[in-house]
């Protein structure tokens, strides 16, 4: 729970966005007896008006009595609205659960929970765990076998380039600009 966003602090102010700690829910491993039960599951939630936005905010007195009821400064509140762009009018929260929950289960209980106490509309966009990287047998051999043609590479531009500069010691008048015929 501490890696989920909260409600912040200056939403009269603004701030549309309580993100959370991405990385500590991530970092996140549950174990009994050295077994893996699950990791940490990082979704990003929006949150919107359960109202239609733009007929809310018509004018400052309906947009008043409609957040007078979430909002204890809702005049002030209506001001910041206004200044938002329609697009950016979404709260953003990340959410932290475990990775046994799918993107369904965290939708169901986010719009429930939203729903109930804000009468908001919710959209979990996605969900992001941590996974081990795991490389294949095939994908091995292809880093090798990468790796051995660049080294062939340098090698045989080395070897050119010392051939280069022998042939150009050899040969009298060369590197001075002089031609003989």
């Amino acid at each position: 729970m501490d890696a989920s966003g909260k409600l912040p602090e200056g939403l009269l102010e603004g701030r549309m966005a309580s993100i959370g700690s991405y990385d500590e829910c991530l970092d996140l491993v549950a174990e009994y007896k050295t077994q893996e039960l699950y990791r940490g599951k990082y979704c990003t939630v929006f949150l919107s008006s359960g109202h239609n936005v733009q007929e809310m905010f018509n004018n400052e007195t309906d947009a008043s009595a409609h957040l007078s009821t979430l909002l204890r400064h809702p005049k002030r509140m209506t001001r910041i609205v206004y200044r938002v762009s329609p697009q950016s009018r979404k709260f953003r929260l990340g959410v932290c659960v475990p990775s046994v929950c799918t993107l369904d289960d965290v939708q169901n209980v986010v719009a429930h929970t939203s729903s109930k106490s804000i009468g908001a509309k919710t959209q979990v966009s996605r969900c992001v765990v941590k996974e081990d990287v795991s490389i294949s047998g095939l994908q091995v051999f292809l880093i090798i076998a990468l790796c051995v043609l660049v080294s062939i590479i340098i090698v045989a531009t080395i070897l050119d380039m010392r051939v280069e500069d022998n042939a150009q010691k050899a040969l009298p008048g060369a590197g001075t600009g002089n031609i003989y015929i």
